[in-house]
């Protein structure tokens, strides 16, 4: 039986330190909390593990003296025994490409001295994506195939966790299921898994634009970054993969659970193994729906671009006419804000839309003594809306949800049932049968 020593040190976590190969054991990939591997001693292939921290102690804490690090050492051993994840090196593998693939003749790094990545011209061998998880050296995915892709990310660079967060509970309301995984230095990665065989980039791309303008979050970076390769283009732009061995134990490059206080997965490999896919069919939907500009059914190469438009078409969804007719009783500007939003979107000319709200401010009935908006007020937010480009409705927001009638909104209606898994005809696959 360990010692108490032994658990709690395992329990605390530890910091690699890649300039001493005898500071610590290299970490393994086992993705399940809470065991940490020995170091690995023969030429075989180590087993695939990596030892994530409880969510209690995600920094360093214990730290032991190298008398007693050996027999720690043993003691771990023990404590990673009981905890095996029921996964084969191969079947470890094969869950990761599947979900983590892209071009197969290059990938990308980085340069430890200098920090600067790197594309490496080499094809993705089983040894490139090892390496990777047992924390030797970074794998950049190129997702983008021709014109088709696995996997699109949304890349949330500042570090707040609402932006992420928004934009899963948004692309929920479209059926599509996103995954939060923290980055390696800061901020979030949010990725969407598509048909292993793979879907049309351009219209990925679009629907991951389309929930990002909704969100108020247009100039997110997303990847791929290109609707296809060609005319010059033979590669794209690489993301760094997650589940970076040495980054692990750290909290970092892992999945979290936004309903868990964003604390890590228990299991990544059980994650990874039951993701929900996106079908094309179902973007294709997303894309009609909303009557975004773009080719319909299969991809086919060599169509234009698909483009960020709505369809211009007269008319304001049920809250914006409800708002309009009774009036607001608290979030004035906001209000106004998104009026004028939906009137320039309906057409309406921005003299016309001032005097509407002009004539709206009459009705409201500001709470706790509030007084109605000014002509200034109402000047200043139609300026702001016409002189610049919006695309989302606002239907979450304190000012608009009151007025929702989600059963006859054709935003907020409930979508029909449709299977996000469906796959596509495996001759049709520019990533080849999907690995098993």
């Amino acid at each position: 039986m360990p010692s108490r020593q032994a658990i709690e040190r395992l329990f605390a976590g530890r910091v690699y330190d890649d300039r001493k190969e005898d500071s610590a054991p290299p970490p393994s990939l086992d993705f399940q909390r809470p065991i940490m591997s020995k170091a690995v001693t023969s030429q075989a292939s180590p087993e695939i593990r990596i030892a994530i921290p409880p969510p209690s102690t995600m920094k360093p804490g214990f730290a032991c003296s190298s008398l007693t690090a050996s027999r720690l050492r043993r003691e771990e051993a023990w404590i990673v025994r009981q905890f095996n994840a029921p996964w084969t090196n191969d079947h470890k593998l094969t869950i990761f490409r599947k979900c983590f693939s892209g071009l197969q003749d290059v990938y990308g790094t980085y340069d430890p001295r200098t920090g600067r990545p790197r594309q490496i011209k080499q094809q993705v061998t089983r040894d490139v994506i090892l390496r990777h998880l047992l924390g030797r050296q970074h794998y950049g995915v190129y997702l983008l195939v021709g014109d088709q892709t696995r996997a699109v990310v949304a890349d949330f660079d500042e570090g707040g966790m609402l932006e992420p967060l928004e934009f899963i509970q948004r692309a929920i309301h479209y059926g599509i299921t996103a995954y939060l995984e923290r980055s390696k230095s800061k901020g979030w990665h949010v990725w969407i898994f598509l048909d292993p065989c793979g879907v049309s980039a351009a219209k990925a791309r679009l629907v991951m634009r389309f929930i990002l303008e909704e969100i108020e979050r247009p100039a997110t970076e997303v990847f791929p970054k290109k609707d296809r390769l060609g005319g010059g283009t033979t590669y794209s732009n690489f993301i760094y993969a997650p589940l970076f061995g040495r980054l692990v134990p750290i909290g970092r490059t892992v999945f979290v659970d936004p309903q868990c206080e964003f604390q890590p997965f228990p299991n990544q490999w059980d994650l990874l193994e039951g993701v929900e896919r996106v079908s094309e069919p179902l973007l294709d939907e997303i894309i009609e729906i909303n009557k975004l500009t773009g080719p319909r059914g299969p991809s086919q190469r060599g169509t234009s671009p698909l483009t960020f438009k709505t369809a211009s078409t007269f008319g304001l969804p049920p809250c914006a006419r409800r708002m309009l007719s009774q009036g607001v009783t608290e979030n004035q500007r906001v209000a106004c804000f998104r009026l004028a939003m939906h009137l320039k979107k309906a057409g309406v000319p921005q003299d016309v839309t001032f005097a509407a709200l002009k004539a709206w401010a009459t009705k409201n009935r500001p709470d706790r003594g509030k007084r109605i908006l000014i002509d200034s007020e109402i000047t200043q937010q139609t300026e702001y809306t016409y002189a610049r480009e919006y695309r989302g409705c606002g239907c979450e927001k304190p000012a608009v949800k009151p007025y929702c009638h989600s059963s006859i909104c054709p935003l907020t209606a409930p979508r029909p049932d449709r299977n996000p898994s469906g796959t596509t005809d495996n001759s049709m696959c520019a990533f080849g049968k999907p690995a098993k």
